[in-house]
């Protein structure tokens, strides 16, 4: 009896790991897809502080922390420039809480 026990929990944890490992598999298939979408836009409109915000939000979801401060940067920088110049700014809550 004890061993079939055993061998339950072994399978259930053996189960659990590859359930975990899948799930954890698509969400980085997301996250991929996510940044390769926003780099897209950026390619179309790589003169706009929101294209490179939004990249900066992929990245953050995506845990790569580096790349996203990098986009808000860069994104905070346009944005300044065109303040500057008269050109619009960001539409939503912007970079201010990010």
């Amino acid at each position: 009896m004890s061993v079939l026990l055993l061998l339950l929990v072994a399978v259930f944890i053996v189960y659990r790991f590859a359930s975990d490992r899948a799930d954890d598999s698509r969400q980085t298939a997301r996250d991929t897809q996510n940044i390769a979408l926003r780099r897209a836009a950026l390619v179309r409109t790589p003169h706009s502080p929101a294209s490179h915000e939004s990249l900066g939000d992929a990245f953050r979801e995506a845990g790569r922390y580096i790349e996203a401060r990098t986009a808000y940067e860069t994104a905070r920088n346009m944005m300044e420039e065109h303040e500057a110049t008269g050109v619009g700014q960001l539409g939503g809550g912007g970079l201010d809480n990010k």
